[in-house]
């Protein structure tokens, strides 16, 4: 049963509970957790977090028997009582995990300061821990026998398949290690995935829709192609002021709700590819492989340049803001003499779209940077975007505005909460930088 507290001076409905199959079950109160970190990533479909809870004179162990074998379910709900959100059906958080591990912090003096930390993932992961069956045999296009594993494991129910790519790469058969866990065989199968959007490949992504409560498997482009719906939030850079002005060139379109009290970002942190990242990532390409027609080995190169252009069609152009946006992806003087190598168990042209599609990854999420705390929000997941402008009227136009002022896609939302307190730590990336952005990638 749900219960009111106050967090950030807002009531809040609120649900803690850890239980097991042997009907035992312990309520929390909000008063009672000293700390908790809940993440949402968009490189793992499953949640993951921690929560830390004040353990007096050891009662948890005292009224509950930890059975540590997986079926240790914490209960996490929590919601505003009044939700000001545009999105009100989604401004709620109502996640099961599984406890995986605990430790414990004890007062050497006073053991009503115990308290007791639990490590958490999502319960929709335990069953991928099991393993495969032995000489199980899967065949066709890999995102087709990813959604077959997903409906294997979790039901049919659980995967959408409206929303599901199968792809493009497809295997006569696979038939996963005799040590391999369903997690594994997802991981090795998704290494080989790929799918063809227009002219070019891209990879895919498995996310937790939590509006739909089903999985689903987006390609990448497609998620920047829909980047004006999926845009679920703006913060104006700086304090808020009265004299407002949006003329700064470098802002997105408007159109993303503001929020009154959570709008605007004092700070933030940002940082630009450097030299290390460009020297490994942003390079031409050698792929080796097997032609089966001509029973011989190939080798086919690819050009950084010739990867960009394409690149900069489906992850720069979408985008907008005053004027046409540039894509960041600066050559430094190796890169037309550098070459990484690669190497797969199949024929040369999929090991060339396999390649192609990694590539275009490693532009997209090896690229510009920015994180930043705000007061929480249960809106806010990773795999959506957000806009960050600047509300000054005739201000001062900064090398910086070039950066940081635009559309970004995020990566990571932490849901964090100390004492009464309820934040955001927000990860995001971007592939642009302003209009009028002026730098030569032809000097030495």
């Amino acid at each position: 049963m749900a219960e009111v507290f106050k967090i950030n001076d807002i009531e809040y409905e609120c649900e803690f509970k850890l239980s097991n199959p042997d009907d035992q079950e312990i309520s929390f109160t909000k008063s009672a957790l000293r700390g908790m970190t809940l993440v949402d990533n968009v490189f793992d479909p499953f949640m993951s977090g921690s929560v830390s809870i004040a353990n007096p004179y050891d009662f948890i162990e005292n009224d509950y028997f930890i059975r540590g074998d997986g079926r240790d379910e914490f209960l996490i709900k929590f919601k505003p009582k009044e939700s000001k959100a545009i999105d009100k059906k989604n401004d709620k958080f109502d996640h099961t995990f599984i406890i995986v591990g605990d430790s414990d912090d004890v007062n050497p003096i006073v053991r009503s300061e115990n308290i007791k930390t639990f490590s958490l993932v999502s319960k929709n992961s335990i069953p991928f821990t099991d393993t495969s069956p032995y000489a199980k045999t899967y065949s066709g296009k890999v995102g087709a026998i990813l959604k077959e594993i997903f409906k294997e494991v979790l039901g049919e129910d659980k995967v959408d398949e409206d929303n599901w790519e199968d792809g493009d790469f497809e295997v006569g058969e696979y038939t996963p290690p005799a040590t391999f866990r369903y997690i594994d065989t997802i991981q090795e199968l998704m290494r080989s995935y790929y799918a063809k959007d227009d002219e070019i490949h891209v990879k895919g992504f498995i996310r937790f829709d939590k509006e739909t409560d089903k999985f689903r498997l987006d390609l990448l482009s497609k998620i920047y192609a829909d980047n004006e719906k999926n845009t679920i939030e703006a913060f104006g850079l700086g304090d808020l002021v009265t004299d407002l002005g949006f003329e700064n060139e470098n802002n997105p379109p408007s159109g993303p709700p503001v929020g009154e009290y959570i709008g605007n970002l004092k700070n933030l942190g940002y940082s630009t590819p450097l030299y290390s990242w460009t020297s490994d990532y942003f390079i031409n390409s050698l792929v080796f492989g097997y032609d089966r027609i001509l029973g011989q080995n190939k080798i086919r190169k690819i050009k950084f340049d010739d990867i960009k252009e394409k690149w900069k069609k489906k992850f720069v152009d979408p985008f907008k803001a005053s004027g046409k946006v540039k894509p960041f992806a600066i050559k430094n003087k190796t890169t037309d003499k550098r070459f990484k190598r690669f190497s797969y168990p199949y024929n040369v042209d999929n090991s060339v779209k396999m390649v192609e599609a990694e590539t275009h990854n490693a532009l997209t999420f090896y690229n510009l940077q920015v994180s930043f705390s705000n007061i929480g929000n249960t809106v806010r997941q990773a795999g959506k975007f957000i806009d960050i402008f600047s509300p000054k009227k005739n201000g001062p136009k900064l090398k910086s505005d070039q950066k940081i002022l635009g559309r970004w896609y995020v990566t990571e939302v932490r849901h964090i909460f100390f004492a009464d307190l309820y934040t955001n730590q927000v990860f995001c990336t971007k592939t642009y930088i302003g209009p009028k952005a002026n730098f030569k990638e032809d000097v030495e």
